[in-house]
């Protein structure tokens, strides 16, 4: 049986609507939607290791969005089929229930969420550093993979661009930077850094970005 909220406004389902179709463009195919206590978080995977060896990090985008009511749930839905929802009922009034996309079966989430809290403060980085950070690695991908790479080489690369840490203090992976700026997360101001065993958070007044990160050294 599909879920079903109720968002404390529309500005919240018009949120989730942006926030899903941005993050569509960097190849996501599902969101794993979580609520409780009157919240609902989205998940959604910009970076991930594939295969044995891969020191790609693990990179979550985040959005949370206040529900009207109670609601508790733990689900895996397509993103195509979310964004259909969401494109059919942006411009209603918000007040009706939404449901949810059904789940299907093949469609499997295999990375851990990151813990809640226990976070403890590390270092502020400037929005405007992590754009550039995010720019570079693009460039850098771009000048290194030939037209004809094959998939291997294309994974190395992008995993030695976006695994590299952008700080001297802490392990932040620059891939940080690169779903920041692809979600939209970054302006004029600065990012916050906290960090929670392997995992390293980076919170914008616009969303979270969750970071986990590799070594096979």
């Amino acid at each position: 049986m599909p879920q079903s909220v109720v968002f404390a406004g529309i500005p919240e389902l018009r949120d989730l609507d942006t926030f899903v179709s941005r993050s569509a463009v960097v190849a996501n195919n599902a969101v794993r939607l979580v609520a409780d206590e009157g919240v609902l978080a989205a998940f959604v995977l910009i970076l991930g290791p594939r295969g044995f060896n891969d020191e790609t990090p693990t990179v979550l985008g985040m959005r949370a969005f206040r529900l009207s009511g109670d609601a508790e749930f733990d689900i895996v839905v397509p993103i195509d089929s979310l964004r259909d929802r969401l494109s059919a009922v942006v411009h209603s009034d918000g007040e009706a229930p939404f449901e949810f996309p059904h789940e299907v079966p093949s469609l499997q989430w295999q990375v851990a969420l990151p813990p809640r809290d226990g976070w403890s403060p590390a270092q502020s980085v400037a929005d405007t550093d992590l754009v550039r950070v995010s720019a570079e690695g693009v460039a850098e991908i771009k000048k290194l993979i030939p037209a004809d790479a094959e998939e291997y080489f294309v994974r190395r690369v992008r995993s030695a661009v976006w695994g590299a840490s952008i700080s001297t203090d802490v392990a932040l992976p620059a891939g940080v930077a690169f779903a920041a700026t692809a979600l939209g997360f970054l302006g004029d101001g600065e990012a916050q850094v906290s960090l929670r065993g392997p995992w390293t958070r980076l919170v914008t007044s616009r969303g979270n970005i969750v970071a986990k990160s590799y070594s096979f050294d």
